[in-house]
């Protein structure tokens, strides 16, 4: 009687189709494996089995935020050293409590930044969503709607061998980011931008006009 199985492979070409199971063998380096019952068992090196277990991760969905940018109608930023929102109105986009508002191409950029922020990797060893490392996080970024409602989130924490622990609304869990993802989020005096004239006028003034 076998022991547990320790993998098994199933092979799929056309009307062709087996399934290879693996098994502890009793000496040391090898494998047992069958393709069913009233096959024959054959002894393998068990380091065949590294061609069969590749890293899950690899073919996983590595976005960490799961929304369509069209339902985005609020973004809530908090960083280590400041705070803004952005809000979206029929005028286009504004930044909570300042007359300037942001340039509509900063804010579709920054939407798509995030859209496209991805894990590079699982930490090792895996961190628990409520670790003191990740919650509260020094960087969050929360999309809501126009009710209010959150449609995704993100929130970066501590460091991790050189990169940065995060967990947004995907189902990764806790992932590494590469650092440089920091550079991804807009400080407020990026979006607050200055004519020659001084600040843009707000989503509800009438420009100055230029008229002599």
């Amino acid at each position: 009687k076998f022991k547990k199985e320790i993998l098994s492979v199933e092979v799929a070409q056309g009307d062709f189709q087996t399934e290879l199971a693996f098994y502890p063998a009793e000496t040391k380096g090898n494998a047992f494996t069958v393709t069913s019952p009233e096959k024959p068992i054959y002894t393998v090196s068990d380091s065949l089995l590294g061609d069969f277990k590749p890293d899950l991760f690899a073919y996983l969905d590595k976005h960490l935020l799961k929304f369509k940018k069209e339902d985005v109608a609020r973004m809530e930023i908090k960083t280590a050293s400041e705070s803004y929102v952005l809000s979206k109105a029929e005028g286009g986009w504004s930044l909570e409590g300042e007359s300037a508002r942001p340039e509509e191409e900063d804010v579709d950029n920054f939407l798509s930044r995030l859209e496209n922020l991805s894990a590079r990797r699982e930490p090792d060893p895996p961190v628990k969503p409520d670790s003191a490392a990740i919650e509260p996080p020094t960087t969050e970024v929360r999309l809501l709607d126009s009710n209010h409602r959150v449609l995704a989130a993100v929130g970066i924490g501590s460091e991790f061998k050189d990169m940065l622990l995060a967990k947004g609304n995907s189902d990764l869990g806790v992932v590494l980011v590469d650092k440089n993802v920091l550079d991804d989020i807009p400080r407020k005096n990026e979006l607050v931008k200055e004519t020659a004239a001084g600040k843009q006028p707000g989503p509800n003034t009438t420009p100055p006009s230029t008229k002599k």
